[in-house]
C-alpha cells in the first residue's frame, strides 16, 4: 500500500505512540468493569461476548491489511456522487432555488418553515439561539404528521404535498 495514511504511523515518534497506546490501554482496562455492569443490567451481555469474541479477528485484520478493490470502490464512489447529485437537484427543484442549501439549517427552516408554512403539531422546537429547529426528529415528526394528514385527507393541498416533498428528500440526502 502507499499514499499518506499508510505513511502516517511512521510519522509519529515512537514515544508518543508509546505514551497514547499505553493511555488507551489504561482506559480500556477501567472502563472495562463499568461497561460490563452497564451490560449486565441492560441484559446484553450476550451481545458483548459476541463482540469480544471478534477482537482476535479484528486485531488480526487489523494487523495484516485487507486487500481492498480498488476499481470497485472507484465505481462505489461514482455511484454515491451521482446519487447525491440526483438528490440535490431534486431538493433545489423542490425549494425552487439554485442556491438552497439542504445542509443549512437556515436554509431549510426558511424554506419549511416561512416559506411553505409547515410545522409540527404543538409548539415549535427552538435551538439554543432561538431558531427553528430542524433536527432530524422534529423533521421527522412533520413528516409523519403530514402523512398522516395525506391518509386522512385523500391528499394534501400544494404547499403541504411540496413540504412533504422536500422532507423525504431530506431524509435520503441526509442519510
Amino acid at each position: 500500500p502507499s499514499g499518506a495514511m499508510t505513511d502516517f504511523p511512521n510519522q509519529i515518534p515512537f514515544p508518543v505512540a508509546e505514551k497514547y497506546a499505553l493511555q488507551d490501554a489504561r482506559d480500556a482496562r477501567r472502563l472495562y468493569p463499568i461497561l460490563r455492569a452497564k451490560c449486565e443490567a441492560a441484559g446484553t451481555t450476550a451481545v458483548a461476548g459476541q463482540d469480544e469474541a471478534m477482537i482476535p479477528m479484528l486485531a488480526a485484520m487489523e494487523r495484516t491489511g485487507m486487500p481492498i478493490d480498488r476499481d470497485r470502490l472507484t465505481d462505489l464512489e461514482k455511484e454515491m456522487s451521482a446519487e447525491e447529485e440526483r438528490l440535490l437537484e431534486g431538493i433545489r427543484e423542490v425549494a425552487r432555488s439554485e442556491d438552497f442549501n439542504p445542509l443549512s439549517p437556515d436554509d431549510v427552516a426558511g424554506l419549511l418553515f416561512n416559506e411553505i408554512g409547515a410545522r409540527a403539531r404543538g409548539r415549535q422546537k427552538k435551538t439554543a439561539t432561538g431558531k427553528d429547529s430542524t433536527a432530524s426528529q422534529v423533521l421527522d415528526t412533520i413528516r409523519a404528521e403530514l402523512l398522516s394528514r395525506k391518509d386522512e385527507q385523500k391528499g394534501l393541498g400544494e404547499d403541504e404535498q411540496r413540504a412533504l416533498d422536500l422532507l423525504e428528500l431530506l431524509g435520503e440526502y441526509r442519510h
